[in-house]
């Protein structure tokens, strides 16, 4: 037979290992060949059934797990490091915990000051209260209402504390809770603290001891570690004597400077009744006239607090109006021009629609007369259609009785502006400004700024219709959008009656020549009911488009010489 001879149980002599492990290895190795039976290598082992079975389970777990496949190759070399590397492995780690510590305790630091800059009274400059992002959703407050109603005066809550917005546990120090919080929370002011004395330094404070503290305790933990005071002082910038003095003792929250010394409540009232009196831009200068023996500093207080309380109570709604559908909605008005048009023609008519921004009409008229006005408006009818609403304000020819006959058949529902609120048609009133700038510019073209002419005025309109109605040169025209509107019919205007009488059961829709009062106000004398209950109906029906903001009452400061 060729080949290497067959190598059996004979060959575990040849391996390494102990004399008692080759026998019972070499006793298995036959058992499982055939060779012998299992009492007679019980018997040859000196050992009983059952050992055997658990001799013979150990055995083959271990062949089968050296046998399980691995990676191929030569296993690599550990390399020995020498003493030297293990102390500078050891010193480089001990180097890189602590720039990881110092790192750490720079980002809290910087955390502390920026979240103690952002709660700072000072910061506030008399805004009021700062809104949480819980309060964002909340609906402004109609005009003239108390923003807060929880305070009884403006000189009420100067013991206020102060309130953190945050559900983390507070860290104690000194005085009271500090004004930093892991999650970055709020400041929210409660009530008036004033912004001198304690009120004024405290979060600079109380952030500043929270620094000396997290500073005191990256000091504590490096000497721990075994770096010397010095070092670490040197790596945190400061001085080694700070660090060991802050390390030794923990101080309280102190004020810094002299105490404030506040005047009475009843000086405090009459400082404020005077603000009262000569509205929130009086200056400090006359405050210290007034009251010659309240510091300057009180002063400034004082009139910082009754702005904050100006502003909150006194803030109303803005309203942007966004009209979707053109010919639904137009605009009338009177305008003045520079001189009287040849001659003739003291007066300017402006329609305009307010959704596109179509120039319907620009003419000049001998006065404000009911029967010119209703022959341009008639005019208009016929050629585009009677509108849904017309908006005008309170002028005798608006006011007259033959418009609201030749309104009334029309089905159109006029809109007037409140009393002494030009505002109100603030579209009509930018038309009029454009068209003027508009007409100007044709005439001193012509050569003649100052004597306007229909044909200045017509070239006016056509310029103002071919303007784009966007930013953008791509966006159409305003004559392109009035060109594709949908036509009004009979059954736009009775959903727009049925929509109305909707909104308030109790409204009667105009009629001509009607006079009817109704409880809660009428709707032929043009007050707010019938106003509301329109704008109601149109943002209904999907014609106009409301977008509310709420802004802040402006301070206007008087002009007054310095006093001294």
């Amino acid at each position: 037979m060729r080949g290497r001879t067959p190598w059996g149980p004979e060959g575990i002599e040849s391996l390494p290992g102990s004399v008692v492990a080759k026998q019972r290895l070499q006793v298995l190795l036959e058992v499982l060949c055939g060779r012998c039976r299992v009492r007679e290598a019980c018997a040859r082992l000196g050992v009983k059934a059952a050992r055997w079975a658990q001799l013979r389970q150990h055995a083959l777990r271990g062949a089968l797990a050296a046998l399980e496949p691995r990676l191929r190759g030569r296993r690599p070399r550990r390399r020995q490091g020498t003493a030297e590397q293990e102390e500078a492995l050891a010193a480089r780690v001990r180097e890189l915990e602590l720039a990881l510590r110092l790192a750490q305790t720079r980002a809290e630091v910087a955390e502390i000051c920026g979240a103690a800059a952002s709660a700072s009274p000072r910061n506030a400059r008399g805004r009021g209260t700062r809104r949480t992002a819980a309060d964002g959703d909340k609906e402004p407050t109609d005009a003239g209402g108390a923003a807060n109603g929880g305070e009884k005066s403006a000189d009420a809550g100067n013991v206020a504390q102060p309130s953190i917005v945050g559900a983390t546990p507070s860290r104690v120090h000194g005085n009271g809770p500090l004004l930093w919080r892991a999650d970055k929370a709020v400041w929210r002011r409660r009530g008036h603290r004033g912004a001198r004395g304690w009120a004024s330094q405290r979060p600079r404070r109380q952030a500043e001891a929270a620094v000396r503290n997290c500073l005191a305790a990256t000091g504590a933990w490096a000497r721990k570690q075994g770096w010397h005071l010095p070092v670490v002082a040197s790596r945190l910038k400061v001085s080694e004597r700070s660090l060991r003095r802050w390390s030794a003792r923990q101080r309280c929250v102190l004020a810094r400077g002299r105490p404030v010394v506040r005047p009475s409540l009843a000086v405090r009232q009459d400082v404020l009744l005077q603000l009262a009196e000569g509205g929130a831009g009086m200056s400090v200068a006359c405050l210290r006239v007034a009251f010659p023996h309240v510091s300057r500093a009180e002063l400034v207080d004082l009139r910082g607090r009754y702005r904050r309380l100006y502003r909150q109570r006194g803030r109303g709604r803005m309203a942007r109006l966004t009209w979707t559908q053109a010919g639904v909605v137009w605009a009338a008005d009177f305008a003045w021009p520079p001189e009287v048009i040849e001659g003739r023609y003291a007066r300017l008519l402006s329609v305009r629609d307010l959704a596109s921004g179509m120039q319907l009409a620009w003419r000049p008229l001998s006065g404000e007369s009911a029967a010119e006005t209703c022959g341009v408006l008639n005019g208009l009818f016929g050629e585009h259609g009677a509108p849904l609403v017309l908006k005008m304000d309170n002028g005798p020819a608006f006011r007259s009785e033959q418009l609201e006959r030749m309104l009334s058949p029309e089905g159109v529902a006029v809109l007037y502006s409140p009393a002494y609120t030009p505002s109100y048609n603030g579209s009509a009133e930018a038309g009029v400004g454009a068209m003027k700038g508009r007409t100007q510019m044709q005439a001193w073209l012509r050569g003649a700024s100052g004597s306007w002419t229909w044909e200045d005025m017509e070239a006016a309109r056509q310029e103002a219709n071919a303007a784009c109605v966007g930013r953008r040169e791509s966006s159409p025209t305003r004559a392109q959008v009035w060109a594709l509107r949908p036509r009004l019919d009979e059954a736009a205007r009775a959903t727009l009656r049925a929509e109305v009488l909707r909104q308030q059961p109790k409204c009667v829709w105009p009629e001509a020549g009607a006079k009817a009062e109704v409880s809660g106000g009428s709707v032929l004398d043009k007050g707010c009911p019938w106003r509301v209950v329109l704008r109601r109906a149109l943002v209904a029906l999907g014609y106009l488009v409301l977008s509310w903001r709420r802004i802040p009452l402006p301070i206007k400061t008087q002009k007054a010489d310095k006093n001294t």
